[in-house]
């Protein structure tokens, strides 16, 4: 956390301690739901995401840092913070995206559209833009989907078997893997 310079750190039982710069670590949770698969937090530190659970029924997990309380999200297959670390969207398993205000004072959500999809992840790499990726398989290709967050148009970018990308911060470009059946893998 940026704000109070602690560093966090959640362990595979699902506790969240904390660590002053100068000073020994103190556990600030219980344990939440395990095993823990991931975590992901804001730029500033002020809150972090926390996945746990099976892989093809996760829980997720907002840990606040400044207050030190946890908030679970509804069950959701996807999740993602917005650039600016203000909002988090989820996607529930009938497609139904919602998008949660982290910064009122008050829980306030709104559905954002609905994405059909199948075991996809969540990226949101602009400001109005999120990101699907269906999960890499060497045997079916994969899709990548763009959905306006403004005008809920839903776009196809790409395909390919084994398909994988990454972002680059400000979302305009991306890293882009994918079997090439004759030479293996082309990265472009």
């Amino acid at each position: 956390s940026t704000s109070s310079a602690v560093l966090f750190y959640v362990t595979e039982e699902g506790e969240v301690f904390k660590t002053p710069l100068t000073g020994n670590s103190e556990r600030v949770t219980q344990g939440i739901i395990t095993p823990v698969r991931a975590v992901q937090a804001t730029k500033d530190g002020r809150v972090a995401l926390i996945e746990s659970g099976h892989q093809h029924a996760p829980q997720f997990t907002l840990f606040f840092a400044d207050t030190n309380l946890l908030q679970v999200l509804p069950l959701s297959t996807a999740t993602s913070f917005s650039p600016n670390g203000k909002q988090v969207a989820y996607i529930d398993s009938n497609g139904a995206i919602t998008v949660r205000d982290l910064s009122a004072k008050t829980l306030t959500t709104r559905k954002a559209g609905v994405f059909p999809h199948y075991d996809a992840t969540m990226r949101w790499i602009r400001t109005n833009t999120l990101a699907f990726l269906s999960r890499p398989s060497a045997h079916t290709k994969g899709e990548l989907w763009e959905f306006d967050l403004q005008t809920k148009n839903i776009k196809l970018l790409d395909s390919g078997l084994g398909l994988i990308n990454t972002w680059s911060p400000d979302g305009i470009f991306q890293l882009r893997f994918s079997l090439d059946g004759a030479r293996g893998g082309a990265m472009q």
